[in-house]
């Protein structure tokens, strides 16, 4: 019985450890496909085709994932765009 859970507790954390790398992998399309992107739906529509990546990702949280993703990377662009404005203003 113990080799049994043994074998159970090392199949599952292949499987989690499946699950981690697949969702690695749709970060880094995310990442790759962002700064084409000038628009939400724009981004929405190019990571469709990495939905089949997180499968085991509802829909709707996927959803949330990607448009809080692109908010924040604009944001982030947007912020650094503006202190190098202000560097170079300084000089």
């Amino acid at each position: 019985m113990k080799q049994l859970e043994k074998s159970r507790e090392i199949t599952m954390g292949r499987y989690k450890h499946y699950l981690m790398d697949q969702e690695d992998k749709f970060w880094n399309e995310m990442s790759k496909e962002i700064g084409e992107c000038e628009s939400l739906g724009e981004f929405q529509d190019a990571m469709k085709q990495h939905r089949d990546l997180v499968t085991f990702i509802e829909d709707d949280v996927l959803d949330i994932m990607i448009e809080d993703y692109f908010h924040e990377f604009w944001a982030e662009y947007a912020q650094s765009k503006l202190a190098h404005e202000v560097c170079h203003d300084n000089n």
